[in-house]
């Protein structure tokens, strides 16, 4: 029985030998290696949406067309003269001001309070991103209650009272508030 093992490895090991030979191995090896570093630098790219954390009929209240994907980052992207200026405290109201159809193109929103200026992604939230409808507004409450409506923007209740039927709905929140 040894007999055939050692025949069946010398086999194999011939085999390597011969393609080794007849294929350059380390070019495809090389090749391999160059298309895994340009995955990488893509993935790196890329914002990841999870949902996991929703019920599936929560994941069915995420209606916005063509949102919940990753998108590539634009390039050379125009950015507003007072992109990323402080604004200091705002109301529901003053946040509105900064909506999608503002004419300086400085889209605003917030998340349990925090400000985000997100005019660097025209893409998502100018005029004709999929979240242009939610530029202007308070997310808090959509993105723990796993709805992309404009009904579910500017709701301010005490996330921590509100009842999430044993899921961990500030994930969502917290997403976005590591961002900072």
């Amino acid at each position: 029985m040894s007999g055939y093992r050692f025949m069946q490895g010398y086999k194999q090991a011939m085999l390597v030998k011969t393609l080794a030979t007849v294929f350059d191995l380390d070019m495809f090896r090389s090749k391999y290696e160059e298309l895994k570093q340009r995955a990488e630098a893509a993935k790196s790219k890329r914002s990841t949406l999870q949902t996991d954390h929703y019920e599936d009929n929560q994941k069915q209240g995420l209606i916005l067309s063509g949102g919940h994907r990753p998108m590539d980052r634009p390039e050379n992207v125009d950015l507003p003269s007072k992109y990323q200026e402080p604004v200091g405290l705002l109301s529901p109201s003053e946040l509105e001001e900064y909506g999608c159809d503002n004419r300086d193109r400085r889209y605003l929103l917030s998340v349990y309070g925090n400000i985000f200026d997100v005019s660097d992604r025209p893409d998502k939230y100018d005029p004709d991103g999929p979240y242009a409808s939610l530029t202007g507004k308070d997310l808090t409450w959509g993105l723990f209650a796993g709805v992309d409506t404009v009904e579910y923007t500017n709701k301010f209740y005490d996330l921590f009272k509100a009842r999430d039927m044993g899921k961990d709905k500030l994930i969502g929140v917290c997403s976005w508030l590591a961002a900072t």
